[in-house]
């Protein structure tokens, strides 16, 4: 390459010419951009706020639900059934962070969490 410049040609006149090769993109900004959309990845397109503030929609596997924040009330959309933790069934690894009471931000991100993954937790849900 540094023998052509010497002749007068420059790298973009043998682009031009198409006698080297371009040079690669790089695949980096197109796989953070498909990671960035893979649904596994975010939790918020699963996740809405009302605009009011007061519900948050659920987007769960199997169903959709309605988790209320002032109250901390569970509805199942399809059917509209009220839904609460079933603590006998819950693992002591999840009782160390799931309380029964729903009184805080965080309990509320682990119940929608929960939920969102219902196929693998539905079952420490029960119809009240």
């Amino acid at each position: 390459m540094v023998a052509l410049m010497e002749f007068g040609f420059s790298k973009e006149d043998l682009g031009a010419r198409k006698l080297i090769r371009p040079e690669p993109h790089d695949p980096m900004p197109r796989l953070i951009e498909k990671m960035r959309q893979a649904v596994c990845l975010h939790p918020a397109n699963h996740i809405h706020i009302d605009e009011d503030g007061e519900k948050i929609i659920i987007q769960g596997q199997l169903h959709f639900y309605r988790l209320f924040r002032s109250t901390g009330r569970i509805e199942r959309v399809t059917d509209n059934a009220v839904l609460e933790l079933n603590l006998p069934s819950i693992p002591d690894s999840f009782r160390l962070i799931i309380r029964r009471e729903c009184d805080s931000q965080q309990q509320l991100d682990h119940r929608a969490y929960m939920l969102m993954n219902d196929a693998v937790f539905g079952c420490y849900f029960a119809v009240k």
